[in-house]
């Protein structure tokens, strides 16, 4: 027993030496010091002689940073060669992106010593010998992962830096990823100018390229287009991505087509790109992207079949097309797809002021004006003098003293009218898109109401319509590329992982190759419950429910709360001064996690605790029974469950609504002021959460009246006509206690 006893402690002993030993002195570190490379260098040269434990392949992975911050670049290239065979699960795909990258880079480097010439000409050089084994996929992983900016490097080496700086020790394994991000930020501040160089030279041998495709419209106005295709095969089919956002990455968009052995061509709005014609957003991209199809259809290397996708305005483009859908087109993957007059640029018959600056920013120039979009203090200055003012909102363009016709053009037609109508598929035209279409969309970003709208109209006037959607927890840009793994101060759950371009690929690939459907696509609404880590796969959206709970707006002794029966006899004011401009630096919370609710011009009405595990999914309806003493109100309505935790988790983007246009968003009515008058309202997007037993859900019911939206001062006019002189009274908005809330239950999962 003792001999045992003995080896054991004999063991711990060994096992906790090597553990010290395995230890790397690491000193402060400072980022900004002129010395920095010297200090890596140093500490990568203790970490090489240090032991290491990990298993052989573990060990190549931490040895190659070390390596090439010492500038042995040989034996790094041998040592990814020799990882390369151990890992060859890890090195397939685009998994392999990273170590390809820095092979690529110790490759150029070991050149550069060796044959004594300049970096740029042994990169250029050394990029397509590296990747001239690989197919274009992985090919273009490589490129894209090299395309990240050399100050977002930095980022995360700061991040990594700082994370270990308190350590007075590392392990040779934490020493390795301080060095790899480290490597990587030099190494991109060398690579990158000469990075377009050295992917086209790549490009040369796998694609056909033309930057400068030109096509006349019927019009007589010029969109121009991206274009490339592989070389290997004979005709093609063409994925297009028709887009107003024309920024200078713009090619590696369609090289990402092309990578999938489709032609690539990401076409442009009249006016941007090589266009000289006057930009103008909404109202032409329709037939634009038409002619643009017409074209592609006749080229020899087409096959005369094109899909569409894109996300956002991109999206819309595709429903603007559809609307006369040519017969070139057979599959369409709109993401996120704004829906103009629905949910953009006007939401819920709201214009919010960063509509304002989207005009400048896509029309400013034949490229994106990035800079002055990006100019965050102009514009919260702009919102805060025109909100002090008192002035209209029309006026915008005068108190910013830069003319924007474009966007008082927009503010001609509060209504869903004609102006609208005739950029997108309305009543019996849906029933003429005959063509499967995939949509995405996330319940933390606006386009869930396009998405919706066109969702529901597709199939309610085409019974046969192959439309699916996929819904989760994403917002506007994890939607329509990568999801991500926190949604402004949420963490997601792991099964709502999404990876919107491969998805999109093997749904193409379904469709014009006949390879098997994506597993995900298991119905017409596809949707990840979050709280739940599941997905589920329902017919409709309203299938995605089974029940309700239906809660009362009370106003009790004990409070307001969400009750389950009415009180009748009780109500509650709202109460807002609409020529109040002491909250001129309020904004409502961005998070969707909070330590406590922000009631600023808003109501709280909040449950019991729920007795059981509840998964709310569905759309959420409100019945309000209100009086108001004005003609016209917005009203914005936040849903959180408040968890057991105490702090509350947003459940969707809020809901903004002009009351007026309620009924009917073509055609305005209004409110008769000290009447009660029921409000009926419908969560644009649904809900899709698991509340757990003990939560609490929580009904937020304000009055928009914020800087950064117009102001509806309830005069009955057009409201980007009236000013702080149209305030009068405060509003009054009165709640009656008969008012509720239709929460979506499935209660058979």
């Amino acid at each position: 027993m003792r001999g045992k006893v003995l080896a054991v402690l004999t063991a711990l002993c060994i096992a906790s030496a090597v553990a010290r030993s395995q230890d790397v002195q690491l000193g402060a570190i400072d980022p900004d010091s002129p010395s920095l490379d010297e200090t890596m260098r140093n500490l990568a040269q203790r970490a090489l002689s240090a032991p290491d434990n990990a298993d052989a392949a573990e060990r190549l992975a931490n040895r190659v940073p070390l390596e090439l911050a010492t500038r042995q670049y040989r034996q790094a290239l041998t040592d990814l060669d020799a990882l390369r065979k151990l890992r060859p699960a890890a090195e397939t795909g685009n998994a392999a992106a990273p170590s390809i990258a820095f092979r690529i880079y110790a490759a150029a480097k070991a050149r550069q010593l060796s044959r004594g010439e300049s970096f740029a000409s042994a990169y250029i050089a050394s990029y397509p010998q590296t990747l001239a084994p690989f197919d274009n996929r992985i090919a273009f992983d490589v490129s894209w992962f090299l395309g990240r900016l050399p100050v977002v490097n930095e980022r995360f080496f700061r991040r990594t830096l700082q994370q270990y700086n308190a350590a007075s020790k590392l392990s040779v394994a934490q020493t390795a990823s301080l060095l790899r991000d480290y490597v990587w930020w030099r190494a991109s501040l060398e690579f990158s100018p000469v990075l377009h160089d050295a992917t086209d030279a790549d490009d040369a041998r796998r694609y056909v390229v033309d930057q400068d495709v030109r096509v006349r419209t019927a019009d007589g106005a010029t969109v121009t287009a991206i274009l490339v295709r592989p070389r290997a095969g004979s005709r093609q089919t063409t994925l297009l991505n028709f887009s107003i956002y024309a920024r200078l990455n713009s090619l590696d968009e369609a090289r990402r087509t092309a990578s999938y052995g489709y032609a690539g061509v990401l076409g442009f709005s009249r006016g941007k790109y090589h266009s000289r014609d006057a930009a103008i957003p909404w109202e032409h991209d329709g037939d634009d992207a038409r002619a643009l199809i017409q074209w592609i259809a006749g080229q020899r290397w087409s096959d005369g079949r094109v899909g569409m996708y894109g996300g956002s305005y991109n999206g819309f483009v595709q429903w603007s097309v559809a609307k006369h859908l040519p017969s070139a087109v057979k599959a369409m993957m709109p993401s996120v797809p704004t829906d103009p007059g629905v949910s953009g640029p006007m939401e819920g018959n709201i214009f919010p002021s960063y509509q304002y600056r989207f005009v400048p920013y896509v029309t400013k120039g034949s490229m994106l004006d990035e800079q002055g979009n990006d100019d965050m203090a102009h514009w919260r200055a702009l919102d805060k003098a025109w909100y002090v003012s008192g002035r209209a909102y029309r006026d915008l363009d005068v108190i910013d003293g830069t003319p924007n016709p474009l966007y008082r053009r927009l503010l001609d037609h509060p209504s869903y009218d004609d102006y609208w109508k005739r950029l997108m598929p309305q009543g019996e035209e849906f029933a003429r898109i005959n063509i499967p279409v995939l949509a995405t969309a996330g319940y933390y970003e606006g386009g869930q109401l396009g998405a919706r709208r066109l969702f529901e109209d597709h199939h309610r006037y085409n019974p046969n319509a192959d439309h699916t959607i996929v819904l989760g927890p994403y917002s506007h840009g994890g939607a329509q590329n990568q999801s991500e793994p926190v949604v402004d101060g949420y963490e997601v759950d792991p099964a709502a992982t999404l990876d919107v371009w491969a998805l999109r690929y093997a749904w193409f690939d379904h469709i014009f190759k006949g390879k098997p459907r994506p597993e995900l696509l298991k119905n017409a609404v596809n949707y990840e419950v979050s709280g739940a880590n599941v997905w589920r796969h329902v017919a409709s959206f309203d299938a995605m429910s089974d029940s309700t709970l239906q809660l009362y707006l009370t106003n009790t002794g004990s409070g307001r709360s969400l009750a389950a029966s009415p009180s009748s006899g009780t109500s509650t004011d709202l109460v807002v001064d609409l020529a109040d401009r002491s909250d001129v630096d309020w904004l409502p919370p961005t998070s969707n996690v909070l330590s406590s609710l922000d009631t600023h011009n808003a109501l709280a009405f909040v449950s019991e605790p729920l007795p059981r595990d509840t998964e709310v999914t569905g759309i959420l309806r409100l019945m309000l029974d209100v009086e108001c003493n004005k003609k016209d109100m917005d009203l914005v309505v936040r849903v959180y469950e408040q968890r057991a935790s105490g702090d509350y988790l947003q459940l969707s983007m809020p809901y903004m609504q002009r009351v007026s246009y309620l009924r009917d968003r073509s055609r305005r009515q209004l409110l008769q002021p000290g009447t009660r008058t029921l409000l009926r309202l419908e969560y644009p997007g649904p809900l899709a959460r698991l509340v757990k037993a003990g939560g609490r859900l929580v009904v937020l019911l304000g009055v928009q009246k914020q800087r950064d939206a117009q102001i509806n001062y309830g005069t009955g006019k057009d409201v980007s006509d009236e000013t702080m002189a149209d305030a009068g009274e405060p509003l009054r908005v009165r709640v009656f206690g008969s008012s509720y809330a239709t929460f979506p239950i499935a209660s058979s999962h």
